[in-house]
């Protein structure tokens, strides 16, 4: 059985290929691969946790949106009561974390910010800034960032976050608008545009692209700028304060055999992060790497994850790209890291998803890197999912390895629970 390879196609679309997949190799004690070459693809994951959901926008057969409903049990679709006047006019955002509420965002100015409460004919509808609408549909990829200028705090609060969109390094945040979503009558609490309070730390005057980003519970500050190295190429460089005492707590520079790339990524209780970089003096061709820093050995760098990577496939083994939103992706809980890996020798693609309590790796065989800036990962409610939206969704089951197939339109959230819909 052939597996379908997605290519991306100049950005309009993709690509859709039949290639010959790989025996699996053997195992180990610490890494176990999936790459079985009898695999076929399946439709639904099973067991399938919690609800995944989708909103279906108008087109040359559908006259209204729809919300498709996705559980283990069944499939709903039921027709979202939006006004004929905005028929055309709104595009799918994200539903609340409670499965209860579904965003759509204006396509034009002068449309307001909808809110539906599902399997309801209750729609709460707040008029935008005609700023606020120009900057929602400003194209920005990479397409995480684009999800994340309007998304659920939780399941009474949204945030607009406002990014510099000349950084194209990473997401650089820099003010933010909370809205408050009140059930009885139903209706949307627009906050005050605020900037983000980042301490008086000022980058490198030498360099270049200073953005910062704070770490996941505000401890830390990152100055991330670019840095010309002494063979004149170029890389990052992440200076990291801490948040309250204003104290530089280390410093991770570019050099000419070690080029850094992105941004930290840190785990969210703030107990390690990770740095991408390239190898340009490596006798393999673009290689590169992946380093854990330690934050309560003072920062201390570990390369067991990438060492076991190497011990078991090789040094010519690099991670894909410097763009961290699918490179490398934490899951929420901050027990799993997923990396996107490329074995050389043998031409393959792997997706890798480690254990960050046991050390234990996961393996996939993959058909390529997907598009950076049109893909974004994805993890199921119970994390036992990992995966990547990129037109479909494709996932792949960490206990088994088995690879599932999510239609990927309109999509606007995996969640936990929800709320029935009324027929």
């Amino acid at each position: 059985m052939k597996l379908i390879a997605v290519l991306c196609c100049l950005g309009l679309g993709f690509l859709v290929l039949p290639i010959q997949p790989r025996v699996s190799q053997a195992q180990s004690p610490r890494v176990q691969v999936f790459c079985d070459a009898d695999e076929t693809f399946s439709q639904s994951p099973d067991p399938f946790p919690g609800t995944v959901f989708n909103v279906l926008r108008p087109n040359e057969t559908r006259t209204d949106y729809q919300l498709r409903r996705t559980t283990h049990d069944s499939t709903e679709t039921t027709t979202i009561p939006i006004p004929t006047d905005l028929i055309g006019k709104l595009t799918y955002s994200h539903v609340s974390p409670d499965g209860r509420y579904v965003t759509l965002t204006p396509l034009e100015i002068g449309v307001p910010l909808v809110i539906w409460k599902i399997g309801t004919d209750e729609l709460a509808t707040l008029p935008l800034s005609d700023s606020d609408v120009q900057y929602l549909l400003t194209d920005s990829l990479p397409e995480s960032r684009q999800l994340q200028k309007i998304t659920w705090l939780d399941k009474q609060h949204m945030v607009m976050q406002y990014f510099d969109l000349d950084y194209v390094w990473f997401d650089y945040l820099i003010a933010e608008k909370q809205f408050t979503v009140i059930d009885e009558p139903f209706q949307i609490i627009e906050g005050t545009q605020t900037e983000i309070a980042y301490p008086t730390i000022d980058g490198p005057t030498e360099n270049t692209d200073v953005g910062k980003v704070f770490s996941p519970q505000g401890n830390y500050v990152t100055i991330a700028s670019t840095q010309r190295n002494e063979d004149f190429t170029f890389g990052r460089r992440f200076q990291i304060y801490d948040a309250n005492t204003l104290q530089l707590v280390t410093d991770f520079q570019s050099h000419s055999n070690r080029v850094l790339g992105g941004t930290p990524l840190w785990t969210p209780d703030e107990s390690s992060l990770f740095l991408w970089n390239m190898l340009p003096n490596s006798p393999y061709l673009n290689k590169s790497e992946i380093t854990q820093i330690i934050v309560e050995q003072d920062f201390k760098e570990n390369r067991d994850l990438f060492n076991t990577l190497e011990s078991f496939w090789g040094s010519d083994i690099k991670i894909s790209g410097l763009s961290l939103n699918l490179a490398m992706a934490m899951s929420p809980s901050g027990n799993y890291l997923a990396l996107h890996l490329y074995e050389a020798e043998q031409n393959q693609y792997y997706v890798i998803v480690s254990n960050l309590k046991t050390g234990e790796i996961v393996a996939k065989c993959d058909e390529g890197y997907p598009d950076t800036s049109l893909a974004y990962p994805l993890w199921s409610p119970d994390e036992r999912y990992f995966g990547y939206w990129a037109a479909h969704i494709w996932v792949f089951d960490l206990t088994n390895g088995q690879r599932y197939s999510i239609n990927g339109e309109g999509f606007v959230g995996w969640v936990d629970s929800a709320t029935t819909i009324s027929p």
